[in-house]
């Protein structure tokens, strides 16, 4: 059995270790390590703002991932962002996907998912396409990795869209 929860703070540690760990880090598109006491500011910084929906990913009671929203409120077109433990076995990433999808369109009610991937980042590319999203765009030269700049893709799923697609799964 998969569950989304909400991030308590005696979780932060451990999706601390799994945000630095350099499989994951190397991903992101700030991939400095983050000191805990940095990441404990963060979370408490949006608790109080309310922005932000963090949730972690378990199977059978195991934390496995992350994901975030960067808000939930019904018609909202927002960003996410997902990493999952470097533990984790292969499949775990794409039912933690699903289940977010269907948290976001079916409870928030949210209108559309955005996301940005670095050009390099081929699993992730493969894994927006694969749950749904299009392509939408990209940005050359946007963000500094090391000592290049690398290009940024940006994908979209619409609610409409996802929803389309469940009816046609179902069938």
């Amino acid at each position: 059995m998969s569950l989304l929860r909400p991030v308590v703070e005696r979780d932060l540690a451990l999706l601390l270790e799994w945000r630095n760990h350099e499989e994951n880090r190397s991903m992101m598109l700030t991939q400095s390590r983050i000191e805990y006491a940095d990441h404990l500011s963060w979370f408490q910084r949006t608790q109080v703002e309310g922005k932000k929906v963090l949730l972690v990913y378990e199977e059978q009671g195991q934390p496995l991932g992350h994901v975030n929203f960067s808000g939930a409120q019904a018609g909202q077109v927002v960003e996410w962002g997902f990493y999952t433990s470097p533990q984790a076995a292969k499949g775990t990433g794409l039912r933690m996907g699903m289940a977010a999808l269907k948290l976001a369109f079916n409870q928030y009610r949210i209108h559309k998912i955005c996301g940005a991937v670095l050009a390099f980042n081929v699993a992730s590319l493969a894994y927006h396409q694969r749950l749904g999203f299009s392509r939408e765009g990209e940005q050359r030269g946007q963000i500094q990795v090391e000592t290049q700049y690398v290009n940024l893709i940006h994908f979209g799923l619409l609610r409409s869209e996802w929803l389309h697609s469940q009816e046609k799964s179902n069938e």
